[in-house]
């Protein structure tokens, strides 16, 4: 973790004393190309084997540590977002949040460093597929699974909230999950460390909307709830196939998630235990405070009912 911070530190005062012109990495640099400038920036640590998948802000690929012998996966921030210092420090941060957290139901950050220009940092390879595949191949799961999922998933954010991180962006999509199903918290991009400097100067709405929390919908500051109820959009989409708020017109959207409560579950005719479905509006309340207070009560009830189903 000592060496990850100092790491991070160097970046964030080389990336912006150095007048540079970045070399140009994008979802359409080849494999060859990027294999010969790892090679040269890591000392041939890493093999590039695939790309996997390109973000806003950084581009994700499969690789190999030839030291270590283990599938490794490199975020690298996309060449255009290198002389936006917000974006940068926010990459950066990301791999900070990550580097605070030590569980193995969160991504941990093997190392990080910076290729002609370009910061990356280098995470376990978890598997091919996260929940929000998962849920799309399924439709939804029974309750007993999903119930499982979700307790590692609180268990993975009582080990961020315990290094004062809240994640602000918790989605099906940032869920991997392992060749045995395990999950594992990703995409720490948009996380608030509570110890931190702030990185806007007020808060704002920040986060995939179908997950926000009404606070978040509302502009208002993020806390461990938050992600709490991130949870509860995620078990109700796992229970029944979709979010609880849906509508195409984000600014309606953000209204429902404020205004209105969820449907019944029993909307989508779906057999689901009343002690279940009261425990996910629970996670879902309006007010941060009606909700439970933390995610290791929340394991231990999510654990509690998985058993009461098995």
């Amino acid at each position: 973790m000592e060496r990850v911070k100092k790491e991070l530190q160097y970046l964030e005062e080389e990336l912006f004393l150095r007048n540079r012109n970045p070399v140009v990495i994008d979802t359409w640099t080849s494999i060859e190309e990027l294999n010969r400038m790892i090679t040269t920036a890591t000392g041939e640590t890493y093999e590039l084997l695939q790309k996997k998948e390109g973000g806003t802000f950084g581009i994700v690929y499969k690789g190999r540590d030839r030291k270590l012998n283990r599938l490794v996966a490199l975020k690298i921030l996309r060449s255009e977002f290198l002389q936006n210092r917000e974006v940068v420090l926010r990459f950066q941060r990301e791999a900070q949040a990550m580097s605070l957290i030590r569980h193995p139901n969160v991504v941990e950050v093997y190392a990080v460093g910076e290729i002609e220009g370009l910061p990356f940092f280098v995470m376990p390879f978890v598997g091919e597929e996260d929940l929000e595949k998962l849920i799309q191949k399924e439709t939804f799961l029974p309750p007993q699974k999903a119930l499982s999922i979700g307790y590692y998933i609180a268990k993975g954010l009582e080990a961020a909230h315990q290094a004062k991180v809240i994640h602000r962006d918790l989605k099906p999509a940032n869920i991997l999950l392992s060749e045995k199903e395990m999950p594992v918290i990703t995409d720490f991009g948009v996380a608030y460390i509570s110890h931190g400097e702030r990185l806007t100067d007020a808060p704002s709405i920040m986060g995939t909307f179908l997950y926000l929390s009404p606070e978040q919908a509302d502009g208002l500051q993020a806390d461990e709830r938050s992600d709490l109820y991130s949870l509860g959009v995620i078990l109700y989409e796992m229970l029944t196939g979709s979010p609880p708020y849906v509508d195409e017109n984000p600014i309606q959207l953000l209204r429902k998630i404020i205004e209105l409560p969820p449907p019944p579950m029993s909307e989508w005719g779906i057999a689901i235990p009343d002690e279940v479905e009261d425990f996910v509006r629970k996670l879902l309340s309006k007010k941060p405070e009606n909700r439970l207070p933390s995610a290791k009560m929340t394991a231990k009830i999510l654990k509690k009912l998985a058993i009461s189903l098995s």
